[in-house]
């Protein structure tokens, strides 16, 4: 839902509102959100169906570190490029949900 959100709200509406002129800059901005928007539904999307396949990957390290390996990408991304708190939030929200995984696995 996040990412669904972010895309609608950073990419979506800024094109239509007509707030970034087209350019450079306005390509970079627009690809990053998209990406990262991306990124949160699949990342979403891959843990609904561990989650519905009754999966153990959580209980296992490997799982754990490419989840939290993940969340940190997202974080790197956010504080380097979006200026936005919200985002930053659920980022947290997330890493915080990983770790309370990790830890009743």
């Amino acid at each position: 839902m996040t990412g669904v959100l972010h895309f609608a709200v950073d990419v979506v509406h800024q094109h239509l509102s007509g707030h970034r002129p087209a350019g450079t800059e306005s390509t970079y901005y627009f690809g990053l959100h998209s990406a990262y928007a991306l990124g949160q539904v699949a990342f979403a999307a891959l843990a609904i169906l561990v989650v519905r396949s009754g999966s153990d990957v959580m209980s296992k390290i490997p799982g754990q570190v490419i989840s939290l390996a993940a969340v940190a990408g997202w974080f790197v991304i956010c504080l380097k490029f979006i200026e936005y708190m919200p985002p930053r939030i659920n980022i947290v929200i997330v890493a915080c949900l990983l770790v309370g995984a990790a830890a009743t696995a």
